[in-house]
């Protein structure tokens, strides 16, 4: 005869076999609503949560160069397009796929001829508020999406390689990507 605290051992094992079960049908899936909680049993999963961490697809970045845009895609949705500025004739952004290697805010800006080290506090700086780096160029310096005090060189030609954005698109980009995000940059 199995005394009190077998019962409750045996109980508690057979309990843990059967949630841990995985059915043996093909293609029965287990509810994606279905949470186990230590201390709490078996319970619903709570609406804030699957909002605050939702399933869905990895966002993308799709710069198109001659239409002067990025395209911020989830999936095959296009959730957000930018205007933008490219490299200029002799220092143009190179095409390919690549991934955010770096993410920074208010970065300091290396000029590509002399090598000089620009503070982000600069007045006369090119990149402001955040930088988004992809790829290195083939002219030793690193490639990516920042923002820029000249409003008018969205839509144009006019970087060294980099891909020039307004700051409040540069902001709001910076809040969506992360380190890894894909990058293909076509011409």
């Amino acid at each position: 005869m199995l005394n009190r605290l077998q019962i409750r051992s045996l109980f508690l094992t057979l309990s843990t076999i059967a949630l841990l079960t995985v059915p043996s049908r093909a293609g029965a899936q287990l509810s994606d609503t279905l949470t186990i909680q230590p201390y709490r049993g078996v319970g619903e999963l709570g609406t804030s949560l699957r909002q605050e961490f939702p399933i869905t697809e990895p966002i993308r970045l799709e710069v198109r160069l001659q239409q002067r845009r990025v395209y911020l895609l989830q999936g095959d949705r296009v959730k957000k397009i930018y205007p933008i500025a490219i490299g200029k004739p002799g220092w143009e952004t190179p095409t390919g796929t690549f991934k955010v290697t770096e993410m920074q805010r208010n970065p300091a800006w290396v000029h590509p001829f002399t090598g000089e080290v620009v503070p982000p506090t600069d007045p006369e700086i090119p990149i402001t508020e955040a930088a988004i780096v992809f790829t290195t160029s083939t002219k030793g310096g690193i490639i990516g999406f920042h923002g820029t005090p000249n409003r008018d060189s969205i839509g144009t030609a006019a970087s060294h390689g980099c891909v020039r954005m307004y700051n409040e698109h540069i902001r709001e980009m910076y809040k969506l990507v992360a380190l890894g995000t894909l990058v293909v940059v076509k011409p």
